[in-house]
């Protein structure tokens, strides 16, 4: 799913700079990608920490 995100930013970039609105270079487009990385990778991470802690309360309860 990230990755049609990534295209569909690129997308919309390429045709804002075709049309004369942004003018970019991937000077600057690259370090927003890494960012936009970054930030998807530490919410999907806070994802898997949730869920940890949820299957870890479920066997606690069992085990008391």
């Amino acid at each position: 799913m990230i990755l049609a995100y990534i295209f569909i930013i690129i997308g919309v970039l390429f045709f804002l700079k075709n049309a004369g609105i942004v003018a970019w270079s991937w000077s600057v487009v690259w370090p927003l990608l890494l960012i936009g990385l970054g930030v998807y990778v530490a919410w999907g991470w806070r994802k898997v920490v949730i869920w940890l802690r949820q299957v870890w309360g479920k066997i606690s309860k069992k085990l008391e």
